[in-house]
C-alpha cells in the first residue's frame, strides 16, 4: 500500500486517487481519502480524542457524495467540536442514535391497532388454527376493529376506554359472546404486536376491560316443543337443506358446524354409521345414525359432493352461519320461544337423560356424552378411550323413536329391519 501523502491535495489529486491512503495537509489536516478494499472511496478524519486521548478515526461521508471543499468544510466542523474538548466520533453516534430513536418513535406512532391485527392474522392466526378458525377471528376483528374508528388508533395509545366502546358497541347488536371473542382475540393480538417487538412493552388495555358475562344459555326444547318444531319445518320457508341440517342435529345431537359440512364419503347408509373426521376436539369419531337420520339422508340428491351443498356450488358445503342468518328471517312464523340451532343439540343431551328405554333403563351419562362428541376431562379422558357405540347406537334409536312418536304417533321402521330387508 502507497505510504500516506502529507502535502495539501487537489481535487484533481482526490479524483484519480485509486488505492491506499491520501491525506490532506495545511489547515485540513486529519482529512483523509481512503479507497476501500471493494473499491470505495471515503472521506474520514483522522484525530487525538480530547477525552481520553485515543487516536480515533470516523467517516466523513463518500467520495462519491461529497466533494473535497464539501469534506474541509465537515472536517471544520468535526475539528470545532474538538477544540471545545467534544469527541466528534462519540458525539456522532450519539447524534445517530438519537435519530434513530426519533425514527423508532414516530414509526410506533404509526403503527395503527389495524397493523396489529394484520400481523397477528398473518404470523400467528394462520399458522395455528385451522381453516374455519381462521376465517372465524379474521371475520371478528375485521368487522368489530379493523372496519372501526378503533382500528386507526395508534396501537400503543389504546386505552381500556377505547377498547370498552368497541365492545359495547358490539353488545349492542345483541352479541355479547361476540364481544367477548372481540376482546380475547385484540389482547392477542396485543401481545404478538409487544412479543414481535413492533410496540413497547407496556400494560395491555385489554387486561382492563371486563370481558360480559352472557351465562351459560339453558335453552332447551320440551317434548311438546320438539313436535311443533318438526310440525313447523315444512311450512317454515326454510329451504329443504336448512330443515334437514335442523333434523339432522336433533336426530344426532351433533354440532351444527359438523352437520354443514357433511360429505357423502363419510357417510355408510347401509350400516347407518357417519364417520366425523374433523371437529372441535380433534378426535376423529363415529356417529350412529337412527332410522330418523337415514330417512333424512336418504331424501337427499347424490349428486353433490357435501351432503349440505351450497346453491348453484355442489363442490361448497353451507357454512353453520347460514342456519342462525335462515332462522333470522322465517323464525316469527313459529310459535315457539326464540330458539337457535345448538339450542336442538342441548334438546338432545336433557332428553337423553330423561329417556327410559323398553327395559327401564336410562341412558348412561358417559354414553349421553359419547353422543355428543364431548371429549371426558382429567386422567379419565386419558385412560378411558372406549366409544360407546353400540350403546350409542342404541339411545340414539331410542331418542330417534321417542322423537317420532312426539310428532306422529308412531316410530319409523328400524335400522335392524332395514338390513334384514
Amino acid at each position: 500500500m502507497p505510504k500516506a501523502n502529507s502535502t495539501a491535495i487537489t481535487a484533481i489529486q482526490a479524483r484519480n486517487h485509486k488505492e491506499g491512503v491520501l491525506s490532506d495537509g495545511g489547515p485540513y489536516r486529519g482529512l483523509r481519502l481512503e479507497v476501500l478494499k471493494s473499491g470505495a472511496k471515503v472521506w474520514t478524519y483522522r484525530f487525538r480524542s480530547p477525552v481520553d486521548g485515543k487516536l480515533r478515526q470516523m467517516k466523513l461521508g463518500d467520495f462519491s457524495q461529497m466533494s473535497l471543499q464539501e469534506a474541509r468544510k465537515k472536517l471544520g466542523e468535526m475539528k470545532a467540536l474538538r477544540d471545545e474538548g467534544i469527541d466528534p466520533a462519540i458525539h456522532a453516534k450519539s447524534k445517530k442514535e438519537a435519530t434513530k430513536r426519533e425514527q423508532m418513535a414516530k414509526k410506533v406512532m404509526d403503527y395503527t391497532v389495524t397493523d396489529m391485527c394484520h400481523h397477528y392474522l398473518e404470523e400467528h392466526i394462520e399458522r395455528n388454527r385451522k381453516l374455519k378458525g381462521q376465517k372465524e377471528v379474521r371475520r371478528i376483528l375485521t368487522k368489530n376493529i379493523i372496519n372501526e374508528p378503533i382500528g386507526k388508533k395508534s396501537a400503543t395509545e389504546l386505552t381500556a376506554m377505547d377498547v370498552n366502546r368497541a365492545m359495547e358497541k358490539v353488545i349492542r347488536r345483541g352479541a355479547p359472546v361476540v364481544g367477548g371473542s372481540t376482546i380475547r382475540e385484540l389482547r392477542l393480538a396485543f401481545e404478538h404486536a409487544v412479543s414481535s417487538g413492533r410496540i413497547p412493552e407496556i400494560p395491555n388495555p385489554c387486561d382492563r376491560v371486563k370481558t360480559p358475562s352472557n351465562g351459560k344459555r339453558k335453552r332447551f326444547l320440551t317434548d311438546w316443543e320438539i313436535g311443533e318444531l318438526m310440525r313447523w319445518l315444512p311450512e317454515s320457508g326454510l329451504s329443504k337443506t336448512i330443515q334437514d341440517v335442523l333434523k339432522l342435529i336433533l336426530f344426532t345431537g351433533c354440532r351444527g358446524g359438523e352437520v354443514t359440512a357433511m360429505k357423502w364419503s363419510d357417510v355408510d347408509l347401509i350400516n347407518g354409521v357417519w364417520h366425523i373426521q374433523e371437529n372441535k376436539t380433534d378426535v376423529p369419531r363415529n356417529v350412529q345414525l337412527s332410522p330418523q337420520a337415514i330417512e333424512v339422508l336418504e331424501s337427499r340428491s347424490r349428486d353433490a359432493y357435501p351432503v349440505f351443498p351450497v346453491p348453484n356450488n355442489p363442490k361448497k358445503s353451507i357454512v353453520q352461519n347460514a342456519l342462525g342468518t335462515a332462522l333470522a328471517v322465517y323464525r316469527k312464523s313459529c310459535k315457539l320461544e326464540h330458539w337457535t340451532p345448538h339450542d336442538l343439540r342441548r334438546t338432545v343431551r336433557t332428553g337423553l337423560s330423561k329417556l327410559k328405554d323398553s327395559k327401564g333403563n336410562r341412558c348412561p351419562n358417559e354414553v349421553a356424552e359419547a353422543i355428543l362428541g364431548h371429549s371426558r376431562k382429567g386422567i379419565e379422558g386419558v385412560y378411558d378411550l372406549h366409544g360407546y357405540e353400540d350403546d350409542c347406537r342404541h339411545w340414539l334409536k331410542e331418542w330417534g323413536k321417542h322423537v317420532d312418536i312426539i310428532v306422529n304417533g308412531a316410530p319409523v321402521v328400524s335400522l335392524d329391519s332395514r338390513r334384514k330387508s
